[in-house]
């Protein structure tokens, strides 16, 4: 399980295309803090993610 706690997306931190992989249950690397994980973190497995934010979650398209 994954618990994303005051989630807010940073591209520079997850590309785009791997967080969409992680979420559908896809096989993705992601990176985790060295000072933590000797390693990236490798999901091989559907995942549960929870997330919360200080804001509904809302989907925008085209950046708009």
């Amino acid at each position: 399980m994954i618990f994303l706690n005051d989630f807010r997306w940073e591209p520079k931190l997850i590309a785009w295309a791997d967080l969409l992989q992680a979420l559908v249950g896809d096989v993705v690397h992601l990176p985790a803090p060295k000072t933590f994980c000797q390693s990236d973190v490798e999901l091989t497995a559907d995942t549960p993610f929870f997330a919360t934010a200080d804001a509904p979650m809302v989907f925008i398209r085209g950046g708009q």
